[in-house]
């Protein structure tokens, strides 16, 4: 574990896994940190170099002092990549950490060998601007309890929030620990977000989608999957936005199967 410098801030991140592996990497989702991938880095680090890492505005990296659009996120990630000498790379990101590697694979496909993208997209429709604006407004109140209540159904599917009390009581001290002024400042641009060119894309992708994912739908995902020339798009049943948590068993399996088609 570490700190990297990039573009004058502090990227926290942490490398697991053999020396001569190949090179796996975790992106958060906007919210979360590294601990969140604590089902999965055991797992591939086993076999994988495996790299998780937080943004500028998440977990331990550096607090932002201004707003961040996904672009400036990619260029400083393929920065971060270039300073590890860990190019290039087979790509994980949910939600954020995966409109992240949409951007890498677009404007750095260099960086990357393969992108695994979870209940993401490439551009902001109507439904996902409603649904940021009343984040937005409750980060901006400073209050994480009201922050909390007005995200949960985005982030969990009813379903997880009924059977899986401790795991939400959980979530909602993680609010507590969030800088919502970073949370503010990475909100502020995602409504700019507009990736154009997934047809550019030349690294093999797999998209997943949790079926009940109401901030990102499946029906999004699958258009975005038609755009680019080697995807595969594969919904997970029973599973909201939080697919690696809700669904971790299933994840994983896709991600490895996907990940060992690519290395044979």
């Amino acid at each position: 574990m570490g700190h990297a410098t990039i573009n004058e801030q502090r990227w926290y991140y942490e490398l697991e896994g053999p020396q001569d592996g190949s090179v796996v990497v975790f992106a958060n989702g906007v919210l979360a940190d590294t601990r969140v991938w604590g089902n999965q880095v055991p797992v591939l680090s086993k076999r994988y170099r495996v790299l998780t890492f937080d943004f500028p505005g998440q977990g331990r990296s550096d607090a932002l002092c201004r707003s961040v659009t996904v672009a400036e996120q990619a260029q400083g990630a393929a920065s971060l990549l270039e300073h590890l000498k860990l190019d290039p790379v087979h790509w994980i990101g949910a939600s954020y950490g995966g409109e992240v590697g949409l951007s890498l694979a677009v404007e750095h496909p260099q960086r990357l060998r393969s992108l695994i993208v979870a209940d993401s997209v490439a551009g902001v429709d109507a439904n996902l601007a409603g649904r940021v604006g009343a984040w937005l407004a409750a980060a901006r109140s400073g209050d994480p309890e009201l922050f909390f209540a007005v995200s949960l159904l985005d982030i969990f599917s009813p379903d997880y929030v009924r059977d899986h009390p401790r795991a939400i009581e959980a979530s909602r001290r993680q609010f507590h620990k969030l800088n919502l002024t970073s949370v503010v400042h990475l909100l502020e641009r995602f409504g700019e977000l507009e990736l154009p060119h997934l047809d550019r894309i030349h690294a093999r992708v797999l998209l997943l989608c949790g079926e009940l994912d109401a901030l990102k739908p499946s029906h999004v995902m699958q258009a975005m999957a038609q755009r680019i020339p080697q995807a595969e798009f594969l919904t997970v049943p029973g599973a909201g936005h939080a697919l690696s948590l809700e669904k971790p068993e299933e994840f994983m399996t896709a991600c490895l199967g996907f990940l060992a088609k690519q290395e044979a």
